[in-house]
């Protein structure tokens, strides 16, 4: 029964017993989106049923129904479908249904409000409404194949993948691109989809849109992953062949998009503590063709990095347990309390998360590693990032993906958030990049790219530089762009020193080399003149060669012809004197 199971994850989450979805998920119910739908909707208007309950004294009337249950149904009477069941419970809702209408009236003409949900507090009528995001699975389906089958369906696309990666680079900063998509996100209706503009192979539909029964999504060819939990491999970008660990890695989303970006080559070693975790992540990863996946149940802090099975591996991916302050979906406004992200707790996961990214740096032939949490807070986030770097000054923050407008956090007004502020101008937070719901529209994450210095690929074309909050420069990124401007000037010296003459000449305009066109010209016949010169040299050598080469052939053929008529000569006087002799 679904107010049953309802009810009972409703008492669970009271005692912290699980998230929201891990507890659906473990019901054994089989409808799982109207049992989320009920949950979620319930918890919202929970503290409005709760004032309801005390007026009305519906427990203390109806003494045999539990609080959670009570909850359920006064929910579905005075804000959902109605009661959807028969017998007692039924009864119960019928005998109170006018005091609590009464109750309901009352609080809105205390309120001042019309509608049921301006009733809802202020933390839950801000949430972010996120769109759905759907990843394509390219060891299925290509881009390109996919979007056909949504046009077929009757969707339009109003931005094609060659259209969003021309938007991503004509785009005039990370904020201008930023504001773009948001905006086209915020256009889309209903029968429309779009592709990103940050991650390739990601389709953007209306929120709501559901997937679950779709062919595309029970074959596996398309994953239904938010757009931020995608960024951690996209971002790692391990090349065909690479041998990759995914450290903690169920359920999985991360695993299969590692093995896509591989185009099933090379190995995934994938990680996961928890028993049953690793058996939902095997069940969820086998429709996805990913054949190159290696799952072990095994503690990563535990995984020898000597060890000669992971000699070859260069790319690690850390995506570990942290506080999921950032999820929004989650409704932690409403499920926790005072202490569920207390400084003992974040300062309790830091510390894992500290131990398990110093380990992923310590397997000797590592180059790249993504760490990465779906929190908000500090401490898990630029703080672990910090210590570790300081004690592996082998490695460097490389810029994650430059294109994002939100960067890591470390600024002036949170310095009282650090252990040492004085040493925060040392560490580059501007090179990590952060998730922010309201602004990217996805779940809050965060993510850092650590590469080994003696190998490190930043790139000059596409740096790093800080921006404000109002998407100006701040002045570490007023300092890194000169720095970059005047690199640019020098690489462009370098780079006209080191033409020939002859190409000076063709490409170097006088207002640019600071030479007449007189010169210019004399210059040009000067260096023509050489060239031929040159020429008529290779040629006068080439046929000296060729003569050289004719008449020694000929003088070998005669020294030739002349042994050849010897012998025979020989020959001929031998005969001779054997017939005399007969």
């Amino acid at each position: 029964m679904l107010y049953k199971h309802a009810s009972k994850i409703i008492d669970q989450i009271q005692k912290k017993q699980g998230t929201i979805k891990s507890l659906i998920h473990s019901s054994g119910y089989k409808n799982l989106k109207q049992l989320y739908a009920l949950v979620c909707e319930t918890l919202k208007y929970s503290s409005i049923i709760d004032k309801i309950l005390v007026t009305t004294k519906f427990l203390e009337l109806e003494k045999w129904l539990d609080r959670p249950m009570a909850t359920i149904l006064v929910y579905e009477a005075l804000f959902g479908r109605g009661i959807q069941c028969g017998g007692k419970h039924r009864l119960a809702i019928k005998r109170h249904k006018s005091s609590l209408n009464a109750a309901l009236v009352r609080m809105k003409i205390k309120m001042g409000v019309v509608n049921n949900k301006d009733l809802l507090p202020d933390s839950v009528k801000d949430e972010v409404i996120l769109p759905r995001y759907v990843r394509v699975n390219t060891l299925k389906i290509s881009i390109e194949d996919a979007i056909n089958q949504f046009v077929k369906e009757g969707f339009k696309c109003v931005l094609t993948q060659q259209e969003a990666v021309t938007v991503s680079k004509d785009a005039e900063n990370a904020q201008s691109l930023s504001t773009m998509f948001r905006d086209l996100v915020n256009s889309l209706k209903k029968s429309q989809f779009m592709c990103d503009v940050h991650v390739q192979h990601i389709l953007v539909f209306p929120p709501g849109t559901d997937f679950h029964k779709h062919q595309l999504y029970l074959t596996g060819a398309i994953i239904l992953q938010d757009k931020a939990s995608c960024l951690p491999a996209y971002i790692l970008a391990p090349p065909p062949g690479s041998h990759v660990i995914d450290a903690c890695a169920a359920p999985g989303n991360k695993t299969s998009h590692l093995a896509a970006i591989l185009e099933n080559t090379g190995r995934v070693f994938a990680f996961e503590l928890d028993p049953k975790r690793l058996s939902l992540m095997s069940r969820l990863t086998k429709p996805t063709g990913a054949t190159n996946l290696d799952l072990t149940n095994h503690d990563f802090l535990k995984v020898n990095p000597t060890d000669e099975k992971f000699r070859n591996v260069n790319y690690i991916l850390l995506d570990p347990s942290c506080s999921g302050s950032g999820i929004v979906s989650r409704l932690n406004h409403l499920t926790n309390d005072d202490q569920s992200e207390s400084q003992d707790r974040l300062e309790s996961l830091a510390r894992v998360q500290t131990a398990l990214l110093s380990h992923a740096l310590s397997f000797p032939n590592v180059k790249r590693v993504v760490y990465s949490t779906c929190s908000v807070h500090r401490r898990e986030n630029e703080e672990v990032v910090k210590e570790v770097l300081d004690s592996h000054p082998e490695f460097q923050l490389e810029c994650a993906l430059p294109a994002w407008k939100n960067r890591g956090i470390g600024d002036k007004d949170h310095t009282d958030d650090w252990k040492n502020p004085s040493d925060m101008k040392l560490f580059d937070f501007q090179a990590c990049l952060r998730a922010v719901p309201k602004e990217d529209i996805t779940i809050g994450f965060f993510v850092a790219l650590f590469e080994r210095k003696d190998i490190s690929i930043r790139t000059k074309e596409s740096p790093c530089v800080p921006t404000s909050q109002n998407g100006k420069l701040s002045k570490v990124g007023q300092r890194k762009k000169r720095r970059n401007k005047h690199k640019s000037v020098e690489i462009k010296k370098e780079i006209i020193s080191m033409d020939s003459s002859e190409n000076q000449s063709k490409n170097n305009s006088p207002l640019e080399t600071g030479i007449s066109k007189r010169k210019s010209r004399k210059r040009r016949k000067k260096t023509q003149g050489e060239s031929d010169s040159k020429k008529q040299k290779i040629d006068n050598i080439k046929k000296l060669d060729e003569h050289k080469t004719k008449q020694e052939t000929e003088e070998a053929i005669n020294e030739n012809a002349n042994k050849v008529t010897k012998m025979k000569k020989a020959k001929r006087n031998r005969r001779q004197k054997t017939a005399a002799i007969s």
